[in-house]
C-alpha cells in the first residue's frame, strides 16, 4: 500500500530525467495535474470563505471520506489542534490560492525516477519534494497518475505549504508548531492541513468538483494511436477514356507513434470503383497502398483541460507504393459465356494531408481530414494514362494509448 503521508523535506539532489510542466497537454500527468491545481483553488476559496466561523470545523473529517486513510490525521487531533489548524488554513488561503494559479511562483516538474529524501538521517521514498529556493515541485509522474483526484490534492497542497510563511517563518518539518509538539510537530501540522484540504470536497461538493468527465476526456499525450476511416477520392479532371474512373470508394487503417508534437505513422487503405458500359462491359478497378510518413500536430489552447486544448490538427506526409488491379469483364450476348481482361501496375507516390482530431472519451476520438495524393501509372493494355492530382475526403474513429 502506497505511504500516503508524503515526506516533503528541502530537494536534496535534482532529479534526473525531468521534464518541466508544459500545459498543452503533450505530457503524461499534465491533465491531472491542471485539475489538482482547479481543485486546490476551489478548495482555499472555500476555506477563505470561512473567515470569521468556528474554524475548528475545517480540519475535521466529513462523513463522505469517514473511512479514507486520508482522515487520518484529522482524527488524531485534538480539539486545541483542530482550531489552531483551521484557523491557520483560512490566514494561509490567499497565499496557497496564489501559489496554485500563478504557475510563474512554483515550477512543477515531471520526473520518471525514483525521489529519495533525508529525515532524521535516513533515506525515505516521496512522491514529490519541493524546493523553496529554486521554486520548484519535483513530482513523480508515475506515481501521481496512480493516485486518486483526492491524494493529488493532499500531495500538492503539502507541498505548496513549505512555500508559505507560518507565525513569521517559512514552514518546513523539522521542530514544534504551536499545539503540535515534539520534533515532528510542524511536520504533523502540515499534514494534517494538507489532509482536510483533500477531503473538504465531501463537505462542499457544489463548491469543489470533481471533474471527473475532464479527467476521462481523452487526451492527446498518448503515444500510440490506431484508427480507421472511410471516404471518397476523386481526380480533379474526368479521364480521357470511358474505360477510367474519376473517383473511388477508400477504406484506410493507420497506425502511428506520436511525440509531443512530431510523429512517424503506417497506413494501409483500399480504394475501389466499378462501373458498366452499353450493359455488358463491366469494369472494375481495385487499388492497395501502403504508406510510410511522418506528422506534426498542431494544438488550439495550451490549457489541456479545455476542449481546445486537447483538440488539434495533425498534418502529415508520406511515401507510398500504390498497386492497382484492373479486370474487365464482357458478356458476349446469345454466346452464353463471357471475356476478360485485366491489367495491373505498382508505382510509387506520395501524398500530404491534414486531420483534425475531435476528442471523445475514454482515449476514443473521431478525426476528419484530407489529403492531396500524386500517383501516376498507366495501364497499357486499356490505354489508361492516371497522371491527374487526385483529392481525398474522409472520417473516421481512432483509438490512442
Amino acid at each position: 500500500m502506497r505511504n500516503w503521508i508524503l515526506l516533503p523535506v528541502l530537494l536534496i539532489a535534482s532529479a534526473g530525467h525531468a521534464n518541466s510542466f508544459v500545459g498543452n497537454g503533450g505530457n503524461k500527468g499534465d491533465v491531472e495535474l491542471a485539475v489538482t491545481l482547479m481543485q486546490i483553488q476551489e478548495t482555499f476559496n472555500v476555506i477563505k470563505s470561512q473567515a470569521g466561523a468556528e474554524s475548528e470545523f475545517l480540519c475535521v473529517c466529513n462523513r463522505a471520506y469517514e473511512r479514507s486513510p486520508l482522515c487520518e490525521p484529522l482524527k488524531a487531533l485534538d480539539d486545541g489542534q483542530s482550531k489552531y489548524c483551521g484557523e491557520a488554513l483560512i490566514q494561509m488561503a490567499p497565499a496557497i490560492l496564489q501559489l496554485a494559479s500563478d504557475r510563474r511562483r512554483v515550477h512543477v516538474r515531471w520526473t520518471e525516477d525514483a525521489i529519495e529524501v533525508i529525515e532524521n538521517g535516513e533515506r525515505r521514498a516521496a512522491d514529490a519534494v519541493a524546493n523553496p529556493k529554486s521554486g520548484e515541485i519535483t513530482v513523480n509522474q508515475p506515481a501521481f497518475r496512480a493516485m486518486r483526484p483526492a491524494e493529488r490534492v493532499f500531495l500538492l497542497t503539502h507541498e505548496l505549504m513549505h512555500f508559505t510563511e507560518w507565525e513569521g517563518k517559512a514552514l518546513t518539518d523539522k521542530g514544534e508548531l504551536g499545539p503540535f509538539k515534539g520534533e515532528d510537530g510542524s511536520r504533523g501540522f502540515i499534514n494534517a492541513a494538507a489532509s482536510a484540504a483533500s477531503v473538504m470536497q465531501g463537505a462542499f461538493p457544489k463548491q469543489i468538483k470533481s471533474y471527473g468527465a475532464k479527467l476521462s476526456r481523452s487526451q492527446a499525450w498518448k503515444g500510440f494511436w490506431i484508427g480507421s476511416d472511410v471516404g471518397s477520392t476523386f481526380m480533379d479532371r474526368k479521364p480521357h477514356s470511358s474505360y477510367g474512373f474519376q473517383n473511388y470508394l477508400r477504406l484506410g487503417l493507420q497506425a502511428r507513434y506520436q511525440w509531443t508534437h512530431f510523429g512517424l505513422f503506417v497506413g494501409y487503405r483500399n480504394q475501389h470503383q466499378n462501373k458498366k458500359l452499353l450493359e455488358t462491359i463491366q469494369l472494375k478497378e481495385n487499388l492497395n497502398i501502403l504508406s510510410l510518413g511522418a506528422t506534426y500536430r498542431i494544438f488550439f489552447s495550451d490549457d489541456p483541460l479545455t476542449f481546445g486544448g486537447q483538440t488539434h490538427l495533425l498534418l502529415k506526409t508520406a511515401v507510398e507504393y500504390v498497386r492497382s488491379d484492373y479486370k474487365l469483364t464482357e458478356e458476349v450476348l446469345g454466346a452464353g459465356y463471357t471475356l476478360e481482361d485485366t491489367d495491373h501496375a505498382n508505382v510509387l507516390g506520395a501524398m500530404a494531408g491534414v486531420d483534425y482530431y475531435i476528442p471523445l472519451f475514454w482515449g476514443m476520438w473521431t478525426y476528419v481530414g484530407a489529403s492531396y495524393d500524386y500517383h501516376p501509372y498507366k495501364l497499357n493494355t486499356f490505354n489508361l494514362n492516371y497522371y491527374r492530382n487526385n483529392f481525398s475526403a474522409y472520417g473516421g474513429i481512432s483509438y490512442a494509448f
